[in-house]
């Protein structure tokens, strides 16, 4: 009976050790979209439970970021930690710790002391997406965010029956080197009666600009984009290069040329084909 005590004390020490080593909550920060023409970034931050679920009390979430990379941080949404149950999330606390490190503060506060608190399940959930401005003299794009465990630290607190217990921390996932997704074009050939090209977006985001190797350039402000060509002649053609305001793009792999036949275009006429018939002439010879 001892032994069967002692088995089972161990699987317990073992399994609450376990918990604590995973922490009780995870972090992630998620990159959302980049728009290099606006020079705007949005980054959202979600939460999880890692071992039981529980009721968020409040919150300091600290996020570190280069200011040469990212400035102006601001709220795009605010979600599950905000109004009901818990103060407005209304501002964001920005610092610069030193030369080009700046640190971003977001807080979470319960309404009442004591208050029900939303539940932190198995599955991530929101807190909150900021937006960023991209300097001009970041000419990349590229960006880095990171969340700090530690000087300064990210607390969260559950709700308790007496205080507001620290919940343990867990993973933390960062944002490293992100940087915007460049265009790839593949192009086709059209299946109309008229001959064209069909240019797609195989990765990246429009407005991009084609150029072919005959020097003729196409404006991509949707994808697909049909571009219609009328040569005279027998004509291949190839992508020469892509370009995009999130930098140089490229053809897609096994993208081959294209080639167009020109059509057969019928005689002129003074009246319309679809509506002329051929009239022979028929030499009748009367007794």
């Amino acid at each position: 009976m001892k032994k069967i005590f002692f088995v089972f004390g161990f699987l317990l020490f073992v399994n609450i050790t376990s918990i604590f080593a995973q922490g009780e909550y995870d972090l992630r920060l998620l990159p959302g979209s980049l728009d290099c023409i606006k020079k705007t970034v949005t980054v959202c931050i979600e939460i999880k439970s890692n071992a039981a679920v529980f009721k968020l009390d409040g919150g300091n979430i600290q996020i570190l970021y280069a200011t040469n990379q990212l400035t102006n941080p601001r709220f795009k949404s605010r979600d599950n930690f905000s109004g009901g149950n818990y103060n407005k999330m209304d501002s964001l606390i920005t610092l610069n710790t030193s030369g080009t490190a700046g640190l971003l503060g977001i807080n979470i506060t319960s309404a009442v002391n004591g208050a029900d608190g939303t539940v932190v399940g198995p599955d991530f959930m929101k807190v909150a997406c900021i937006e960023f401005d991209v300097p001009s003299a970041n000419t990349t794009n590229c960006y880095n965010l990171s969340l700090s465990k530690s000087a300064p630290a990210t607390v969260i607190t559950k709700v308790g029956s007496v205080n507001s217990p620290t919940a343990t921390q867990g993973t933390f996932t960062n944002i490293a080197n992100q940087c915007p997704v460049s265009p790839v074009v593949s192009m086709t050939k059209g299946t109309g009666v008229d001959p064209s090209l069909i240019f797609t977006l195989t990765t990246g985001t429009v407005p991009a600009t084609v150029t072919l190797t005959d020097g003729t350039t196409i404006n991509m402000t949707q994808s697909p984009t049909n571009f219609p060509v009328s040569p005279t002649v027998q004509v291949t053609y190839q992508i020469q290069s892509v370009t995009s305001p999130c930098g140089a793009g490229s053809a897609a792999t096994g993208s081959s040329p294209v080639t167009v036949t020109p059509g057969t275009t019928p005689p002129s006429s003074s009246c319309a084909s679809v509506k002329c018939a051929i009239v022979t002439a028929v030499k009748v010879t009367l007794p």
